[in-house]
């Protein structure tokens, strides 16, 4: 076996893996998702943006033709709708994860929260070229860019269209 065979085997393998601690979200069965840890008991039925996304990219570059399920994109759905104030609209970097996370997704659904996270970080780009780490919570607040935030960013807008201005711009 080549190394490339390798490593493929062990992405269907891990694929396999991450499926099985698969959580259905216990407050609405139609949703489901996966925890920041996953056999974690602590953490139970915890289901995450951070562990739902890292499933999501798992399974496409694992196998690029794979579907996720409904149950999955009316998870991430549903975490993009909580919309201001929740961790995920708020903090740049885990808005990038989520781009980054989606950029090989083919689904017309997720495709769609993709565009709107996209446009929500161009917007936030700061004059410099790079991103803070929050949106500003007040006037007085100044945000001032970070360079991991500014890399996540640039990664996750380059890794969805290598010609993004934004990205060449962070």
């Amino acid at each position: 076996m080549t190394q490339l065979e390798d490593i493929a085997d062990w992405l269907k393998t891990s694929v396999t893996e991450v499926g099985n601690f698969r959580r259905d979200n216990p407050s609405d069965h139609t949703k489901a998702g996966w925890g920041q840890f996953l056999s974690n008991n602590v953490h139970g039925n915890q289901i995450g943006p951070y562990g739902t996304c890292a499933a999501i990219y798992l399974h496409h570059i694992a196998d690029p033709a794979s579907t996720i399920s409904d149950a999955v994109v009316a998870q991430i759905e549903s975490f993009w709708a909580e919309g201001q104030g929740s961790k995920l609209y708020e903090q740049n970097i885990r808005l990038a994860f989520l781009v980054f996370s989606l950029s090989l997704a083919h689904e017309p659904r997720l495709l769609a929260v993709r565009q709107s996270a996209i446009a929500l970080l161009k917007s936030r780009q700061l004059q410099n070229g790079g991103w803070a780490d929050a949106v500003s919570r007040s006037n007085q607040d100044v945000e001032v860019s970070r360079l991991d935030v500014t890399a996540w960013v640039s990664l996750a807008l380059h890794q969805v269209s290598g010609q993004d201005n934004s990205a060449i711009r962070g």
